[in-house]
């Protein structure tokens, strides 16, 4: 594991997730899950010999550290990526491409949005980003916060926590190594047995801005490659909000993942390492 620090100093964690190379993959997670919930679909993947995966827990997640300050905007996510991406630099290797999924595709587009270096290739599946008719002021409740600040805290063992998700959607619908991995990586042992990383105070207020951002609009002058990328049967927005972002950016490509919905990359990781393999494959 690698460590770094993001701009207002949040410590952060670099995972190795497979491979050895000079030129990376970065894994950017959803909220509330961390980059080593995605070991199963990275295992799947087909990979050229220089290219390893590397997966970024954002702030509050994993195994990095809680915000330095108590400002959760969305844009700091995106300092998270950068930062990132400039450690592995650091340590001589470049990230060719990344993966993003939901608030982690929303980073990368966030980041993309600096004049900092950044990765040539995106691939993001249901990014979290919200037209101008649709953004909300920072702090504004919904139901994805309000469910948040309920979560469940502390279980007395990985296998009561594993039993307890595995009859609750959308946990339930995950593939079941995803779901021991994302148990394994998203808690830590104390005295109550095992209690998550993320505080709930904090996955609520993440969601609860989830629609303050203004990256929407900004994606007309964003200058990388992006695959735009939603399952078929999505329950988060529906197919021509994806549509208008892919169209938005000046490289973006449509995907559609069929029969799969929001959570995708858990609840059928190998056919999401198809798709990323065949986009790494036929990338420049």
């Amino acid at each position: 594991m690698y460590q770094t620090r993001s701009r207002d100093g949040t410590r952060l964690a670099l995972h190795r997730l497979r491979g050895h190379g000079d030129r990376a993959l970065l894994i950017v997670h959803a909220t509330g899950f961390t980059s080593k919930t995605y070991l199963e679909m990275v295992s799947s993947l087909s990979l050229p010999p220089d290219l390893q995966v590397i997966g970024l827990d954002l702030r509050a997640h994993g195994s990095s550290g809680l915000p330095a300050s108590e400002e959760l905007e969305w844009e700091y996510f995106g300092d998270d990526v950068l930062s990132a991406i400039g450690t592995l630099a650091d340590l001589g290797i470049t990230t060719s491409f990344a993966f993003g999924h939901s608030c982690g595709a929303a980073a990368l587009l966030i980041a993309g949005t600096s004049t900092q270096p950044f990765v040539k290739s995106c691939y993001l599946f249901e990014p979290i980003v919200s037209p101008p008719e649709a953004l909300q002021p920072p702090n504004t409740p919904n139901p994805l916060s309000l469910g948040a600040a309920r979560r469940r805290r502390s279980f007395p063992s990985v296998a009561s926590a594993i039993a307890h998700y595995s009859g609750r959607p959308p946990l339930s619908h995950f593939d079941a190594a995803c779901l021991a991995d994302y148990v394994s990586s998203a808690f830590h042992d104390d005295d109550n047995g095992i209690t998550l990383n993320c505080p709930r105070e904090i996955e609520s207020a993440i969601y609860a801005n989830g629609a303050a951002h203004h990256t929407y609009e900004k994606l007309a002058s964003w200058p990388y490659r992006a695959t735009i990328a939603y399952g078929s049967q999505t329950e988060v927005f529906d197919a021509d909000h994806f549509r208008r972002i892919a169209a938005q950016l000046p490289h973006g490509h449509l995907e559609v993942v069929t029969d799969l919905g929001h959570f995708a990359p858990m609840n059928d990781p190998r056919t999401m390492a198809q798709h990323l393999s065949n986009w790494i494959a036929s990338s420049p």
